[in-house]
């Protein structure tokens, strides 16, 4: 429980330092931005809806739905910081949209790992044996970001 409670407290923090481009962006004129605002967003309700059915007890989530999304999101942030030099060079985004929106899919990362994480510690199974074998079978984070890079162009 204490390093649940580690994992959530780091995501609020990270989170706290994203909510303030957050909101300037969100409600900005420019399209593009906005989009990518709002797509930080949407990642990060999805791995607290994955949660959520975990915590409920849904039959149609498990301990490696977590680590599924944590890959996509992984793919989803590099290729968008890949298309971050596209952005400006077309006029989409300015140079300082460009570095605030790269550290802020710094933070979103670090708050979709950590609430993985808590969402692993949380609803795993509670027998030992298929503990062990979800351990056995589950990503880490190197796992994850070597299989970002093979997936992400």
């Amino acid at each position: 429980m204490r390093s649940a409670s580690q994992r959530i407290v780091q995501a609020v923090k990270d989170t706290k330092h994203l909510q303030k481009n957050m909101q300037t962006y969100i409600a900005s004129g420019n399209e593009a931005i906005r989009h990518e605002y709002n797509a930080i967003r949407i990642n990060i309700a999805r791995i607290l809806r994955i949660i959520n059915r975990l915590h409920e007890g849904s039959e149609d989530a498990d301990m490696f739905d977590l680590d599924e999304y944590k890959l996509a999101a992984s793919e989803k942030r590099k290729s968008t910081m890949r298309d971050l030099d596209g952005m400006i060079r077309k006029g989409l985004i300015t140079a300082q949209m460009a570095t605030s929106l790269m550290n802020d899919l710094t933070y979103s990362k670090a708050i979709i790992r950590d609430l993985a994480r808590t969402g692993k510690i949380l609803f795993r199974e509670r027998d030992s044996g298929m503990r062990d074998a979800e351990d056995m079978i589950a990503l880490d984070d190197e796992d994850i970001h070597d299989l970002a890079d093979e997936h992400t162009p």
